[in-house]
């Protein structure tokens, strides 16, 4: 394998897979790339087997090849060689040597039958998607997904199609038991055909929360003329866009019937300022206990009291004007959470529905009823 190709281009490329490989000793392997010249373009791919990911760019090739090094490694020199162009020459052994100007590093390799086999179903259909939208719809759920890998079917977000309002949407749930958010989009806003890999909406599937934090690495970048292409095939759900493909293994367990966690019987609304009401959240909530993070917010009418108190530290009040003519009702809350979820709703005027003291509260944007978000309050901390 001999090819030279563009500091940029090979730079970028690397950088990406950082964040796939397993930095973990358990499978060597796994913290490596493979790198691919063939066909006047230079692949790398990386894995650590739940995420895949390859990345494509020109090169020239003068003998086409595979090798495997160190993921890291090979960045680290890389990002640090001078910005002109780059080449790789592969030696005995599976060595690498990495060449520019006056410099020169040379590699330890390794045999590229080693490397995981990665399907990327090159040969299958795939559904363009609206990338502004889905990203958007990841920023409001994602955030209520289990960080905990224990809690295999909360680690991630379930996709399903239904029916509201007699139009078909796309429906996003995340929740981790504490808090839960779920968003609702018209297919036709997501996917201009109407359509959606309906056999596996239809029944839903989980993905988890590490590959979709990637796929929202990749919603990012701005690349012209690309566009978002999405299949879901044998228990993966693939995503393209310009030069990268990733691959993300769904979760193969079933997702918890979220709708029981979702109160009916409402008593109290109230609506607040979001803009205002967050600020407070963030200031308040740095007196609020390490541990417990809990914070109290008493309701009356016209106006919220938000507080918190710490016998190490202090204490810390305010009071902000909201629109509401109920009783009153004090509630507790973890205070990471409630910001979190007002972050997450980005409404102007944020709806707060009440059952009562113990039942779960729901938060949604004044508006309308497309992003519905659910918080357990806690114990309340005098």
């Amino acid at each position: 394998m001999n090819f030279t190709i563009s500091y940029k281009s090979i730079t970028r490329c690397l950088q990406k897979a950082q964040s796939i490989i397993e930095r973990k000793e358990i499978k060597p392997i796994l913290s490596t790339v493979q790198i691919v010249a063939r066909n006047g373009t230079i692949d790398i791919f990386a894995t650590n087997l739940e995420i895949g990911l390859r990345q494509r760019c020109p090169a020239d090739i003068t003998v086409e090849g595979s090798t495997v090094v160190d993921a890291k490694k090979v960045y680290e020199i890389v990002k640090e060689m001078p910005e002109e162009k780059i080449s790789f020459f592969q030696k005995e052994n599976n060595a690498i040597e990495i060449s520019s100007n006056n410099v020169v590093f040379e590699l330890v390799g390794m045999d590229p039958k080693e490397f995981p086999e990665i399907n990327f179903f090159d040969d299958e259909h795939f559904q363009e998607v609206n990338d502004h939208v889905l990203d958007e719809m990841l920023g409001k759920t994602l955030y209520a997904a289990s960080a905990d890998e224990r809690k295999i079917n909360l680690n991630g977000v379930f996709f399903y199609r239904t029916t509201k309002k007699e139009k078909e949407i796309v429906r996003l749930v995340a929740t981790d038991g504490h808090q839960l958010s779920t968003i609702d989009t018209p297919i036709k806003n997501i996917n201009k055909k109407g359509y959606l890999n309906p056999d596996q909406l239809d029944k839903g599937v989980i993905f988890p929360r590490k590959g979709l934090l990637e796929l929202r690495k990749l919603l990012d970048e701005e690349q012209e003329g690309s566009t978002l292409t999405y299949l879901c095939k044998k228990n993966w759900g693939l995503f393209k866009k310009g030069d990268s493909v990733l691959v993300i293994r769904l979760i193969d367990k079933e997702f918890p019937n979220y709708s029981q966690a979702i109160p009916t019987e409402i008593n109290k609304e109230i609506v607040i300022d979001s803009v205002t009401t967050l600020k407070s959240l963030k200031r308040i909530s740095v007196v609020a206990e390490e541990k417990s993070k809990a914070i109290n917010l008493t309701f009356s009418e016209g106006v919220l009291e938000i507080y918190a108190s710490n016998p190490i530290i202090g204490q810390g009040k305010e009071t902000l004007s909201i629109e509401y003519t109920g009783e009153p009702i004090k509630l507790g809350f973890n205070a990471g959470y409630i910001i979190d979820t007002v972050n997450a709703i980005r409404s102007d005027k944020i709806r707060i529905r009440i059952k009562d003291e113990d039942s779960p509260v729901i938060l949604m944007p004044a508006a309308n009823d497309e992003h519905l978000c659910i918080i357990m309050p806690m114990e309340i901390q005098e």
